[in-house]
């Protein structure tokens, strides 16, 4: 029995509301976010599923999760725990991207805004590299900066 487990997000209204608070406004999303939280083996069991393929005839064969599914009850809170646990790694060797992490991001998608070209700069690969360090990739990066997406990888301007 997989239990939904409490509500970790931060409220949209929250996130949108500070999203424009500033000047330069960066988003992201991370990419596959269920599918970056692998399953531990004595989990396993309960992420089982049965397969047959187009052929009706053919027998059904049982397989196993081994990564989070998107449609799992635990899902939305396995994967916010995790985020969550990996910003707190970082709290105290970088402050600002744990606290982005933490206050910025609505379910995989990551709204943040600042004052400056270079807080912007400095945030987003703050962002990145927190994220990379356990396999969480943000993709689909913007920013409301031409600046912003020129010195900063694969970001590109709204």
């Amino acid at each position: 029995m997989l239990l939904a487990g409490p509500d970790l997000l931060v409220p949209l209204t929250n996130v949108l509301f500070k999203f424009r608070a500033h000047k330069i406004a960066n988003s992201g999303d991370i990419r596959g976010n269920f599918h970056q939280v692998n399953i531990r083996v004595e989990d396993r069991a309960a992420q089982h599923f049965l397969w047959r393929g187009r052929n009706r005839t053919q027998e059904l064969s049982v397989y196993e999760m081994r990564a989070m599914k998107f449609c799992a009850t635990s899902s939305p809170t396995t994967a916010q725990f995790v985020k969550n646990e990996n910003s707190a790694r970082f709290r105290e060797t970088d402050p600002e991207a744990h606290y982005a992490i933490l206050h910025n991001h609505y379910v995989d998608d990551y709204l943040d805004s600042v004052s400056t070209v270079d807080a912007a700069i400095r945030r987003a690969n703050s962002v990145m590299k927190v994220h990379a360090a356990r396999g969480f990739e943000i993709r689909n990066w913007a920013s409301s900066s031409p600046k912003v997406s020129q010195n900063t990888p694969v970001i590109y301007v709204l």
